[in-house]
């Protein structure tokens, strides 16, 4: 491999603070140097990369969309190598393992409560784990950097940006339809027990994903009914985001069975609507572990685990 110049290494330090500052002068400030030698830089760099990086708009100095994925390629290896050369100042060689993972909050979440514990005694040797979330549909760059993770959750939709090559499927979710149900404050959801006629009129507030879904529907006495989307008043970027507005407003969400007793469970003043289940859709999805990982086995083996112990709960399709 040929080597890379140190100014095109210190220019890219440059280029990637001008992204997250957004001028020149911030940047000058920041590493206490001259504006022209910022600009200099990033002109090398760009002659170097054969690519433009940056355009001005509205007073400011944004990247442009190859600037963007080349700076979110190289933006966690950059922080690391920062990150590394502190901690070796204040702490010495202390040597710490890390395993970083990615994946939507729920993700996050069922690891934590099914299997974080076990990941952490994978190593006799101090450990860190990163866990870094994404919102469906939108991994806000890390589709540049997924080789720097131990485990990733990744839709259908991104796996475009996955050499599978480089990865493990340790789980693999098709599309499928889980059993859901209606929630809301304790003293506003008695009006629509059982009530279909008085639910279709009802607010409600969606996570994001379940706005984008074409239909949301449920059978009750032999009739199949569809949720109204003007009704929906609250889109919701997180589940646990719709904790606060059920608990202070009087409107109603969708939640999977194990969404709810996940995330809200613990709040007594948030209880079901008696008498609906929802036809829940989720879509195909993998869970993968990095073939580089020296724990690849052991990660699988956790995951796997934790993974089946939830859809032999809820999902009635799965046959284990």
């Amino acid at each position: 491999m040929k080597a890379i110049r140190k100014d095109i290494i210190e220019a890219t330090r440059y280029f990637s603070k001008l992204v997250e500052l957004g001028s020149y002068s911030a940047v000058k400030s920041y590493y206490d140097i001259q504006i022209n030698t910022v600009k200099n830089k990033i002109e090398l760099l760009e002659d170097y990369l054969d690519l433009k990086l940056t355009k001005p708009e509205n007073n400011r100095i944004l990247p442009t969309e190859e600037g963007l994925k080349f700076y979110h390629s190289c933006k966690e290896q950059l922080k690391g190598l920062e990150n590394a050369i502190i901690n070796v100042k204040d702490n010495g060689f202390e040597q710490r393992e890390s395993f970083k993972i990615l994946g939507t909050p729920l993700f996050l979440r069922m690891l934590i409560n099914n299997a974080l514990s076990d990941i952490r005694q994978i190593s006799n040797k101090p450990l860190n784990i990163y866990l870094n979330s994404y919102l469906n549909r939108d991994l806000n760059g890390r589709e540049y950097n997924l080789d720097s993770y131990s485990i990733i959750e990744i839709y259908e939709n991104d796996l475009q940006y996955v050499d599978l090559d480089r990865w493990i499927i340790c789980y693999s979710v098709d599309d499928l339809i889980i059993p859901a149900h209606i929630y809301g404050k304790k003293d506003f959801v008695e009006q629509f027990h059982n009530s279909p006629k008085e639910l279709l009129k009802a607010n409600m507030i969606y996570h994001d994903y379940d706005f984008n879904l074409k239909k949301v529907k449920f059978l009750k006495d032999g009739s199949l009914h569809k949720l109204n989307r003007d009704n929906v008043v609250y889109i919701a970027n997180t589940d646990s985001q719709k904790i606060p507005v059920l608990m202070n407003d009087n409107v109603l969400t969708i939640m999977s069975e194990y969404c709810y007793e996940t995330l809200i469970s613990d709040f007594s003043n948030i209880k079901k609507v008696d008498g609906f289940e929802i036809d829940y859709p989720v879509e195909s999805h993998m869970i993968l572990v990095n073939r580089s990982s020296p724990y690849k086995r052991q990660l699988i083996d956790i995951v796997r685990s934790g993974v089946k112990g939830i859809r032999m709960k809820y999902d009635k399709s799965f046959k284990g």
